[in-house]
């Protein structure tokens, strides 16, 4: 057979281009795109890393937001002890700083008693009041004698109740004064008046008429009539014998528990209150027919202050007790005894400098604890660390730790966090 030159693409596969981008296997009926598969793995990727991120932030806040609503909550249960009393005190009116000081305390009261019956009896009261006699006259002094007439700017006489000397003028030209007491010429209520001005009656037609004056000091008060019941001193006794207990039980409420007229942190004992029983006034009724006897007291009271107090207690029963360290819980059975009361009565009590007392009884004493330093101690510290850093304070009987959220193992890092509650008896 005659050679014949090889077609050279006759042993080539026809193949049917493919659309850009896509590569045929003649094996394989199946395109797949270069692209496409590029893209697939992208994407892949790219939602892969959000939930990365995502739980990443999740965590983040969770963590964040945990280390927020940290706190802490320290409940202290502090060491009471319990203490007998049985010693001497002194204590000083208004004293310094440091000592052991009392303040006095005072309360009125009033009882009252609408009796009928008794005689009718008249009570005529003249106005008294003060005033100042001023000179203007000259260099001399002047006398004026008890019972001088004064004419008021009201029209009344008015008259002086002792001797008295008018001072001169003096060289700078002031006048020359003088006060003296004065009362009414006549009783009833037209002779009460405010402030005003007086003439000498004595000197009307003389120069002195002009030139001595008097001006009233405040108002002049007192001035009546009225009709009363007159009551029998027996019957009287009996009544003010019946009303003064009253009246001492209404002042013995002021200061009680019930009424508590004493201010807070301070302590007043019976045995050092005193009563005085003013004199008993009596007065008309709303109708001719009946009388009101009015009783009226007075109570005082040595005040010692509680914190102080405790201090001076602790001092007698502890060496080295620092003081405003501890309180005590209640006097109510420590019994106050003042030494030489029967020296003391109500009329010179304001006078009394100092006070000399005994203390008997029991109570117990409570330590204090000071939060703020408590609460700064712990900031930042481990959760397991609470015990040994409790230990070091040794009047803290027993302690309670929360903290929130509950895996938290450490305490908040700033003490507003830190909450330390003291369970004070």
């Amino acid at each position: 057979m005659k050679n014949m030159k090889k077609n050279i693409f006759e042993d080539m596969v026809k193949v049917k281009r493919a659309k850009e981008g896509r590569l045929m296997d003649v094996r394989s009926p199946l395109p797949y795109t270069v692209n496409e598969t590029k893209k697939e793995k992208k994407t892949g990727t790219t939602k892969n890393g959000i939930w990365v991120v995502a739980v990443l932030a999740v965590i983040f806040l969770f963590f964040t937001a945990s280390n927020y609503f940290t706190k802490a909550e320290i409940v202290i249960n502090p060491e009471v002890k319990d203490i007998s009393i049985n010693d001497s005190f002194s204590a000083i009116k208004g004293g310094l700083e440091g000592e052991l000081a009392f303040d006095l305390v005072v309360f009125s009261d009033e009882q009252k008693k609408t009796i009928k019956g008794g005689e009718e009896k008249e009570v005529n009261e003249k106005a008294k009041g003060s005033v100042i006699i001023f000179n203007t006259y000259g260099y001399s002094p002047q006398v004026l004698d008890i019972n001088t007439r004064l004419l008021g700017t009201n029209g009344k006489i008015y008259k002086t109740e002792k001797r008295i000397v008018v001072p001169p003028m003096q060289k700078d030209g002031l006048p020359g004064k003088v006060e003296i007491a004065i009362n009414a010429s006549l009783p009833g209520e037209e002779y009460n008046s405010p402030p005003m001005d007086f003439k000498i009656v004595g000197f009307k037609g003389t120069p002195k008429y002009e030139k001595f004056f008097g001006r009233s000091n405040g108002e002049i008060t007192g001035g009546e009539k009225k009709i009363i019941r007159d009551i029998s001193n027996t019957q009287r006794e009996s009544i003010l014998l019946e009303m003064e207990p009253i009246l001492r039980e209404k002042l013995m409420e002021k200061i009680s528990e019930k009424i508590r007229q004493i201010p807070e942190g301070f302590v007043l004992f019976d045995d050092a209150v005193f009563i005085e029983i003013g004199e008993e006034e009596i007065t008309a009724g709303e109708d001719l027919d009946t009388s009101i006897i009015s009783l009226k007291g007075t109570l005082f009271g040595f005040l010692l202050n509680k914190e102080e107090l405790s201090n001076s207690i602790f001092s007698k029963l502890i060496n080295d007790y620092e003081k405003g360290t501890a309180y005590i819980t209640s006097f109510e059975n420590i019994k106050f005894s003042l030494i030489d009361k029967e020296k003391i009565m109500p009329s010179n009590v304001n006078s009394v400098a100092n006070i000399n007392f005994t203390l008997l009884g029991d109570s117990q004493m409570v330590y204090k604890i000071n939060t703020e330093t408590l609460a700064s101690e712990f900031i930042g510290r481990r959760k397991n660390e609470f015990e040994n850093i409790l230990s070091k304070h040794e009047h803290i009987y027993s302690a309670n730790l929360s903290i929130r959220p509950v895996w938290k193992k450490d305490f908040p890092k700033v003490k507003e966090k830190i909450e330390v509650i003291v369970n004070y008896p």
